[in-house]
């Protein structure tokens, strides 16, 4: 959550409001309290869609159907204002995290009985919404809240609001006909068709949804692996990825997950399906003392201070005044960043995206949609493409990738570089190869947790291997945040595939005691050691410095080889892994063409010690031959 700004209300109708819970396309969240001391969510219109009389009449009616949603897993909307200066909805204030970030950032996939459970809530939630007479057409992870008692259905409803609204794009109007409303790797074949949605679509959705929570996957692919028209066309013709799936639950997703509407089950039949056995908490403790450690958190901090009476949400500008149609509508970047972890309850409208009838065409079609995508934090960049890193950001970070947890045994490191166009390169090292990739910053914004700013980086594809190869066999890191932690001005922590990795500010690398006088030598006096073993480090920086080992080989002529210094610090220096200086003929026949990165420390003798990091050799060194 993050404090009120000088331009936000204080009040919303009888709404003290307490500080902001995020920002999307449609509008802004604030936690708000009414006098007897009930929290709310309330999302609140921007005021380029308040401004237009198509948007305002849908919201109005999709507010009034929302509000005969009942049912034990829905947020239910409890109170608004649609003939406001700026509209607003009141909802149930729900204290946990969404089921996105559960698994993307606290625990990963979840167990069988989970999921079982979650669906069998979701399609009782849906069962309600359905009986209301809607379509929630944007049932995704981020939408999925979870709580100690079971997950709770948000935002059903609302996103039918944006359709049939007039907008200027290129200063033309243009009309949204059939305009498709959602986040494309959770759609259903009919709404990336623009065909009209019936109740079948959502379940297709909670298929997806069910997917995602088992496996931690989408299972039609994200939109970087071709783009989000390449993942429309998987949700349309292709089937879904569904390793990993417990098999118990095999049947029921694909069922759900059927081209064919009329061959899905229905919500009723979801639930009896999945009807489980009581008793027990229906989440993995790791995430209930999770959810305990939370609890509280944000109904503990009050950032507003109480005016001695309501005010009006905003007055309306002239042009509002005078009728006048905004210039255009903001848009939001295709791809949003992961969200932060630790940030309960936020509402997630979504990002908005704008695709010209030809493009969607030659996937769905035709017609122009909005894509919707809860998969963000607050606030950032809004103009999409590469968002400026904070200075604090500038230079080297580096840490070593956690074990047993998915990612390669050996280290990382994250540069962050001014006015570059992939603004963050991020280097993986384990013990045979190097492999590095690009990446953009999508975001910067605050994080009121740790107190400090957080980038969001776009997810990876690696473009160079050391040794040359195949870049299939790197890891590749997904969207992921960057913050520092919580007091550490020198300290960062990386979220990414799951995982928080402890990265480290590289000042100037400490090379002098490595490079010792110039050479070292085999150590005579170590049986274990090659006395005809040479190495030397040139250079005075870590940018720039060479390693070159002349391996020795008894009474056979030297390998020799070089690397490049990946990490050094007074403990030890870690190289590149090593690749053959030269191409001698006996070389070529004697000598492997690459070799794993080195580690060296200086022990307190000071001789040298180095061991490959594949464990295939060592040896120590003296100053002198």
């Amino acid at each position: 959550m993050q404090r009120l700004q000088p331009d936000d209300p204080s009040h919303l109708g009888r709404y003290r409001l307490v500080g902001r819970l995020g920002e999307g396309g449609m509008g802004r969240v604030y936690l708000g309290r009414s006098e007897g001391g009930r929290t709310v969510a309330i999302k609140v219109v921007h005021e380029e869609l308040a401004r237009l009389p198509e948007f305002r009449a849908r919201f109005a009616r999709e507010v009034a159907s929302a509000r005969r949603v009942g049912g034990q897993w829905t947020a239910a909307v409890l109170d608004a204002d649609v003939e406001a200066a700026m509209p607003w909805v009141a909802t149930r204030y729900v204290l946990g995290p969404s089921l996105y970030e559960v698994v993307r950032d606290d625990f990963g996939p979840l167990p069988e009985r989970t999921v079982r459970l979650l669906a069998n809530r979701l399609a009782h939630a849906l069962a309600a919404v359905h009986g209301a007479g809607l379509v929630h057409r944007d049932l995704k992870p981020s939408n999925v809240l979870v709580t100690v008692d079971g997950p709770c259905l948000i935002d059903f409803g609302i996103a039918r609001a944006f359709e049939a609204v007039d907008t200027v794009l290129d200063g033309a109007a243009r009309t949204r006909t059939g305009m498709l409303i959602g986040s494309p790797g959770f759609m259903s074949p009919e709404q990336a068709r623009g065909l009209e949605l019936r109740p079948p679509s959502d379940v297709f959705c909670l298929g997806s949804v069910l997917a995602y929570a088992a496996t931690g996957r989408q299972p039609f692919g994200v939109s970087d692996s071709g783009g989000v028209h390449a993942q429309l066309f998987r949700v349309v013709e292709e089937e879904p990825d569904l390793d990993g799936m417990p098999a118990e639950l095999m049947g029921l997703v694909r069922a759900c997950l059927a081209k064919d509407p009329d061959l899905r089950p229905t919500t009723e039949e979801i639930a009896e399906r999945t009807a489980a056995a009581t008793g027990g908490p229906w989440l993995p403790g790791e995430v209930l003392e999770q959810l305990g450690r939370r609890a509280g958190q944000v109904l503990d901090h009050d950032h507003s201070t109480p005016g001695p009476a309501p005010a009006p949400a905003h007055t309306p500008s002239s042009a509002a005044a005078a009728g006048l149609a905004p210039a255009a509508l903001p848009t939001m970047p295709g791809q949003p960043p992961t969200p932060l972890a630790g940030r309960p309850g936020r509402w997630r409208p979504g990002a908005m995206v704008v695709i010209p009838a030809v493009a969607l065409a030659l996937v769905v079609g035709g017609g122009a949609f909005v894509l919707t995508d809860g998969f963000r934090g607050f606030g950032g960049d809004k103009g999409g493409g590469t968002a400026a890193a904070p200075r604090a950001f500038f230079g080297s970070w580096e840490g070593a990738l956690p074990k047993g947890t998915g990612a390669p045994e050996g280290r990382v490191r994250i540069d962050i570089t001014e006015g570059a166009e992939r603004s963050a390169r991020i280097s993986v090292l384990d013990k045979t190869r190097l492999c590095r990739t690009g990446s953009s910053i999508e975001q910067a914004s605050q994080d009121e947790d740790s107190g400090g700013q957080v980038l969001t980086l776009s997810r990876t594809s690696v473009d160079r291997v050391t040794p040359a190869g195949s870049t299939d066999a790197c890891w590749q890191p997904g969207r992921s945040t960057l913050g520092f932690a919580r007091g550490a001005k020198n300290q960062l922590v990386w979220r990414v595939n799951g995982l928080g990795v402890q990265l480290v500010k590289e000042g100037d690398a400490p090379l002098g005691k490595y490079v010792g006088e110039g050479h070292w030598w085999g150590d005579k006096s170590d049986p274990e050691t090659d006395s005809n073993t040479q190495l030397s480090i040139d250079g005075s920086s870590m940018d720039t410095a060479t390693v070159t080992l002349r391996d020795g080989m008894g009474s056979k002529p030297s390998c020799d080889y070089e690397a490049k210094v990946f990490f050094a610090d007074e403990s030890e220096l870690v190289t590149t892994p090593l690749l053959m200086a030269s191409h001698l003929a006996y070389q070529e026949e004697e000598c492997p063409e690459t070799r794993s990165p080195m580690r060296m420390v200086v022990l307190p003798d000071k001789r040298l010690e180095y061991s490959f990091l594949d464990a295939t050799g060592s040896a120590r060194m003296t100053i002198t031959p």
